[in-house]
């Protein structure tokens, strides 16, 4: 399944993320679909959604938010059960506290894509786009340990 999310979708700019992109050939779709809305000149924002440089087996992040009586922690834990392929399961679980009520638990599994970020760059290539990947620099309480990138990429003119 593809989805995509973007935060602005406009013909001057796509600022969005890729969720559920488990395979290059959907990954061409998203980079393809964003040229398509956007003019020449326009720029796409988004962080890759996962570099397999940076990928760990066996990684769980955490956190927790309340509001109220009530508080929501989830634990992902990422599993690749082929390293040759180019997707990995993400694994969450959703603990559900309420005041007076008994716990309640959720979980979901979601196989996510693990690219390389040269196949990123080229697919964008591929599509029109003049690509650019840097550090993304996040304040240090948001950035949970790891070495972010954000891909920045300029439509190029047609003709």
């Amino acid at each position: 399944m593809l989805e995509v999310a973007p935060l602005l979708y406009t013909r001057g700019a796509v600022i969005g993320i890729t969720t559920l992109i488990a395979n290059p050939s959907a990954d061409r779709l998203a980079a393809d679909s964003s040229a398509t809305h956007l003019a020449p000149g326009g720029v796409l924002v988004t962080p890759p959604e996962e570099l397999r440089s940076r990928f760990r087996q066996h990684r769980v992040q955490g956190e927790t938010h309340t509001r109220g009586d009530r508080s929501v922690t989830t634990v992902q834990v990422d599993f690749d059960p082929d390293p040759t392929d180019s997707s990995f399961e993400a694994t969450l679980v959703f603990l559900i506290r309420q005041a007076g009520q008994p716990l309640q638990v959720e979980a979901d599994t979601h196989v996510v894509g693990l690219f390389d970020l040269n196949d990123v760059l080229s697919t964008l290539r591929e599509v029109g786009f003049e690509p650019r990947a840097e550090p993304w620099d996040l304040p240090p309480d948001l950035l949970l340990g790891e070495d972010l990138t954000l891909i920045t990429a300029i439509k190029r003119p047609t003709g």
